[in-house]
């Protein structure tokens, strides 16, 4: 079963899918339909793989990294401010990123 959507568009956009709706032996309603599932799926696989850093979510406290670098915060201010997003985000790091600083160091050992 399928839900009414209605949606404005600009005149041209309107044109442009009647046109590829017509080369394709689709309705309007179907590239439209088909475009719309795409661009919700994108949006959906972006969000789970790449969710918001806590420190940029609503409510989060700011810290201004130009102010350490103007000694502006404490030792005590920059940890807590580091404890507070590694609460919540992961610490690891980039398996392609590790692999790459891996052969950078080679055989040596630490």
């Amino acid at each position: 079963m399928l839900a009414r959507l209605t949606v404005n568009v600009p005149p041209d956009l309107r044109q442009r899918a009647r046109i590829l709706a017509t080369a394709r032996g689709e309705t309007v309603a179907e590239v439209v339909r088909a475009a719309l599932e795409t661009y919700v799926a994108e949006q959906e696989f972006a969000r789970r793989t790449e969710p918001e850093p806590s420190y940029l979510r609503e409510g989060a406290p700011v810290f201004d990294p130009a102010g350490l670098a103007q000694g502006r915060y404490s030792d005590a201010e920059v940890t807590e401010a580091l404890n507070r997003i590694y609460a919540t985000e992961p610490s690891s790091l980039d398996p392609v990123l590790m692999q790459m600083q891996m052969i950078t160091i080679g055989g040596e050992s630490w």
